[in-house]
Formats: structure tokens, C-alpha cells, sequence
């Protein structure tokens, strides 16, 4: 707050540096109320810790470097994320923000709905799919999964209004776009767009049924 645009593009671009060095990296520290070590018992699987320290198992085996996330040895030693993960959007900006507690890890640009069509309010993660189906409501037309003229792209967030303006707006959600020209504008029908390695990177953060 009180920065000039400059300087809290500048003071974004730290956060993200030092979430990269701190957060997604399998670096640990003392006293960090974010980052834990997580001892595999016998019996769990890394969908189950994920759960526990509510962020996804695909972070968990990304910033673990694991070769194979179906095989985890007991014993083994696990960095863990303390989540969840939540994000803020300002329509004005353009910009979504993505938080762990009251600290911010990352920005991105994101398109937004025509004529102010994208609802304000708080919303929850509901579902998440990869490489969606999708069927345009204006001319019928119907995408079929890994169509490269998919104008959703490979992911999709579906979201659930439950406080303000949102409540009860359905079709919703957060998803790639294959017009990157459209990010930083109002073109869509009232989805938040993201470019496709931004949306695949906040769909590896947040967690359905808890993340807003």
C-alpha cells in the first residue's frame, strides 16, 4: 500500500524471487512458519500428506524433485508447504496475487470479462480438470479435450460464489486461453484467463474445497 506502480512491481518481482529461493525449492529453514519436514509413515501416500498440510501433492512432488510420485520410500524426509494457498484478484490491475497466510508468492496478469462480466466476491475452488472439454454457450461449437484451438486451454478452476456478488453465478472459473493478446484485457465471457504456464502453475497451488 502507498507504493508507486513502479515500485510494487519491483516489490512483486522480490516476493516472487524469494518464494522461488525459500517456498519452491526444497530448501528448509529454522523457525519458518510455512515450510515444515514431513517424515513418510508407512502406509501414506503423497496425495494423504498433501492433503494434510492442504496444498496438492503435484507441489509436493515438485518442489521434493521426485522421479516418480507413486513410489515413496518410509522414512524418507519431505519438504512441506504449511497451505493453503489463496488468491486475490484486482480487476482494475488485471492482476492476480497469490498468497500463503498474509505473504505474497507470485503475480500474474489475467484477462477478465467483458464490460465488467466477471463477478466480484469470494470465491472457492470447486473442481480442477486438466485438457477440459468445452463447449462454447455463443455458437455451440464443441472442444474436445487436447483441441489446440481450445480457447479454455489445458486447465480449468472451477469456482463456487459464496460471498457478495458471486453467489449462485455458475460457469465460472480460472483457465488458460490460447489468445495471449487478451490477457490484460476485458474480452472474455466472464472467466479469469491466465497464459497456459501461469494457469499450470496456480492450479499446482490451489486446493478444492478450501483455497479461495
Amino acid at each position: 500500500q502507498g507504493l508507486s506502480v513502479a515500485a510494487a512491481t519491483q516489490a512483486r518481482d522480490e516476493a516472487a524471487r524469494i518464494a522461488d529461493a525459500l517456498l519452491f525449492s526444497r530448501a528448509t529453514g529454522h523457525d519458518d512458519p510455512f515450510v515444515a519436514v514431513h517424515i513418510v509413515a508407512a502406509g501414506e501416500s503423497l496425495n494423504a500428506i498433501a492433503r494434510k498440510y492442504q496444498h496438492t501433492e503435484e507441489l509436493l512432488a515438485s518442489i521434493n524433485k521426485l522421479v516418480d510420485p507413486n513410489r515413496i520410500m518410509v522414512g524418507a524426509r519431505l519438504k512441506v508447504i504449511r497451505g493453503p494457498f489463496y488468491a486475490f484478484i484486482d480487476k482494475t490491475a488485471h492482476r492476480m496475487d497469490i498468497f500463503v497466510g498474509d505473504v505474497l508468492v507470485r503475480s500474474f496478469r489475467v484477462g477478465l470479462g467483458t464490460n465488467g462480466g466477471t463477478p466480484t466476491g469470494t470465491w472457492v475452488v470447486q473442481d480442477k480438470l486438466r485438457n477440459p472439454e468445452w463447449t462454447d454457450p455463443n455458437t455451440s461449437r464443441h472442444y474436445l479435450a487436447d483441441d489446440p484451438d481450445n480457447p479454455i486451454g489445458e486447465r480449468w478452476i472451477g469456482l463456487n460464489g459464496v460471498e457478495g456478488e458471486c453467489v449462485g453465478r455458475l460457469g465460472f472459473g480460472i483457465h488458460g486461453t490460447v489468445d495471449p493478446a487478451s490477457i490484460g484485457e476485458n474480452l472474455s465471457m466472464g472467466c479469469v484467463r491466465l497464459l497456459p504456464q501461469d494457469v499450470a502453475f496456480v492450479a499446482n497451488l490451489l486446493v478444492c474445497n478450501n483455497s479461495r
